[in-house]
């Protein structure tokens, strides 16, 4: 893909939704970009993916997200310009190395 230098970190983490026990995983590489619940993806670059401390409302970043913090997951709506036919493919999950078009784009 596009991305993937050296210094950004890459992985995934699974969190466990204590209303419903359902599982959401991110994939991230220096920013969360794709949302899996309980294996379907849900939201995905474009769109902003966001992980908040529950109780602070700060944001948690990739490198921080640790075991044991009750976190939010947010989804914010990609501007515009970024769902353009030319500029797509620079953030499409694929450029990534992720197999999974955008979420909720047609």
């Amino acid at each position: 893909g596009q991305h993937g230098s050296p210094g950004f970190g890459r992985g995934s983490v699974t969190l466990a939704d204590h209303r419903d026990g359902a599982l959401l995983r991110l994939e991230m590489e220096n920013e969360y970009l794709l949302a899996l619940r309980d294996g379907a993806p849900v939201a995905s670059t474009p769109d902003v993916l966001s992980v908040l401390d529950h109780r602070t409302g700060a944001p948690v970043s990739c490198d921080a997200i640790r075991a044991g913090v009750e976190v939010d997951v947010v989804r914010l709506a990609a501007a515009p310009f970024w769902t353009d036919p030319r500029w797509l493919p620079v953030v499409h999950p694929r450029a990534y190395g992720i197999d999974c078009d955008p979420v909720g784009l047609p």
